[in-house]
């Protein structure tokens, strides 16, 4: 089934968006379709339940504007609809980094393809690579020898009895490529011989499964051109490391942006930068932030092309730990800034089910509670009568102490509505409660409740019978934190504000002040009562749900 296609995420501009991994990037190759003369490489990490995906591509004949990850594989006859939107190309060609919301591993099925689009003509495509299945690729680090300057990493990717081999280095260093039998500290003789990399990319299959090649000893190895009796670079297949890829923003009108990863490398790291060609040149990795940029804390390599690469004599740790930022500089007007990228520390996603959840039942004549039915509610029923939801997430024993909040979105499910369409919203509690210990008989919304027990909330108390609301229908700040139009039965979603940010970010840092949301309906007229399946739910993955993005401390 088709998805949705997703908004992509794209923090140019001087946010940044990143991704820490257990093992390097996996890199795919773009090629040409419908002879447009247009190539390129899509590197992806992931985290979580979110994929990076850094995307270069040359400029072609048909120049390329939309660029998609569609279901199917790349011939044409497979191609399925659109899963996920990448940001476009504005200028047909160039370096882009998005974010979408999908593991890593659910692409990495062997069923996905990233696709580029012609300008003004959608439906011709432009170029096109596949995403290996999970489990059927390996990315190592190429490193520099004999003083070359050259640096690079290769993809090597499963197809069948085969292996695909994408070499992505330095361009115009060397010429022949092999796998050699060794490693780069042994090599012995040639096992395959591989594409020339004169260029910055190439591509060979060669007839070797990828776990013949992992469980032997052998290493790729690049030869300088014209002396391929010098090695120019290196990697060892099986070699992996932690990487972490930035997005860099555009400064001071150049537009320019791109993407640089780093890749651990023991006591140093490699740097990869791929940013619009032809604008920077001096590039170095300085103190601070890309908002208070100190001094130059380590050089990197000429940006002046596509790409760049340099190891610097730091370990991948202590620049995430510390305050550092990779910036590029005007070609020729070194004083003039042309796009930065703070390294920083890792967003995180977590995925929380609700801790409690309740129903507030305007009968002032008894006291009403249904914590432990299936169902809250929020609105105003036929006969005039209020219904007001509690939500609450024990937000401090799924995210790390230190963290900071930069997102918070909160999913909840319509399983039944006598409304039109409605704003619900998010209201912060200022009261503590806790969860009701009762199930309320029938559809638990007209029936008003079951027997408020002794410490359920209820219309007028925060906990029977012995503490009140300061006023009936609950404590709660009176502007919503969030709101969300609720039309039908489905799953809706409340996106993330400033205020649901501080809202958990405040109960992250002060857990015994959480005391959560209350749902709050339409109640200027009647008949507006949506029915939310809560976490007792007998369908148990309808159940509340919130997910957070922080970055930990």
């Amino acid at each position: 089934m088709t998805k949705n296609p997703a908004t992509p995420r794209d923090k140019a501009g001087g946010e940044v968006w990143f991704v820490i991994n257990n093992s390097d990037p996996t890199s795919i190759v773009l090629r040409e379709q419908n002879g447009s003369g247009q190539t390129g490489t899509a590197v992806l990490s992931g985290t979580g339940n979110f994929t990076n995906v850094s995307l270069s591509l040359s400029a072609g004949a048909l120049g390329s504007e939309l660029v998609r990850i569609h279901e199917g594989q790349c011939l044409p006859a497979d191609l399925g609809g659109v899963a996920y939107a990448l940001t476009s190309f504005e200028v047909g060609s160039g370096s882009s980094v998005s974010n979408v919301e999908a593991s890593i591993d659910s692409l990495a099925t062997g069923g996905f393809a990233i696709n580029s689009h012609q300008a003004g003509e959608p439906s011709v495509y432009t170029s096109c690579g596949n995403i290996s299945a999970g489990g059927d690729s390996l990315s190592i680090t190429l490193n520099e020898l004999n003083g070359s300057g050259q640096n690079g990493f290769v993809t090597l990717s499963a197809r069948g009895d085969q292996t695909e081999v994408v070499v992505s280095a330095d361009a115009g260093i060397s010429a022949l490529a092999h796998i050699h039998q060794g490693g780069c500290n042994t090599l012995a003789g040639v096992a395959h011989g591989l594409s020339g990399t004169s260029g910055s990319i190439s591509s060979t299959t060669i007839d070797a499964t990828l776990a013949s090649l992992i469980n032997g000893s052998f290493a790729v190895n690049l030869h300088t051109d014209g002396n391929p009796g010098v090695y120019s670079s290196c990697g060892d297949i099986a070699v992996t490391g932690q990487s972490l890829t930035i997005a860099l923003g555009e400064l001071n009108g150049s537009g320019q942006s791109g993407w640089a990863t780093l890749t651990a490398q023991g006591e140093q790291a490699l740097v990869v930068v791929s940013a619009t060609p032809g604008i920077s040149d001096l590039a170095h990795i300085h103190d601070g932030n890309c908002q208070t940029l100190g001094g130059v804390a380590h050089g990197l390599s000429d940006t002046s092309g596509d790409s760049s690469s340099a190891v610097v004599d730091a370990t991948l740790g202590s620049l995430i730990a510390g305050a550092f930022a990779i910036n590029l500089h005007t070609d020729g007007n070194p004083g003039v800034y042309s796009s930065c990228g703070d390294i920083r520390k890792p967003l995180a996603v977590a995925t929380l089910s609700a801790s409690n959840d309740d129903t507030l039942y305007e009968i002032l004549t008894d006291q009403r509670n249904n914590g432990a039915g299936q169902w809250l509610f929020a609105g105003k029923t036929r006969n005039g009568e209020v219904r007001r939801g509690l939500i609450a997430f024990d937000v401090a024993s799924g995210i790390p102490a230190g963290s900071t909040i930069v997102g918070v979105s909160l999913t909840m499910t319509v399983s039944r509505t006598i409304a039109q369409a409605t704003e619900i919203g998010l209201h912060r509690v200022e009261s503590e409660w806790r969860e009701g210990s009762v199930n309320a008989f029938g559809n638990e919304g007209s029936g008003a409740g079951a027997d408020a027990q002794p410490g359920d909330p209820s219309w007028t108390h925060r906990s029977f019978d012995t503490a009140e609301w300061d006023t009936p229908g609950g404590d709660f700040a009176p502007s919503a934190s969030a709101t969300t139009n609720i039309n039908g039965r489905t799953a809706h979603t409340w996106a993330s504000t400033s205020r649901l940010v501080d809202d958990v970010q405040s109960w992250l840092n002060n857990p015994d002040g959480n005391y959560g949301w209350l749902v709050l309906g339409d109640e200027s007229r009647n008949q507006t009562t949506n029915r939310f399946n809560t976490k007792e739910n007998e369908d148990s993955e309808s159940g509340p749900v919130l997910v957070v993005e922080y970055r930990p401390g």
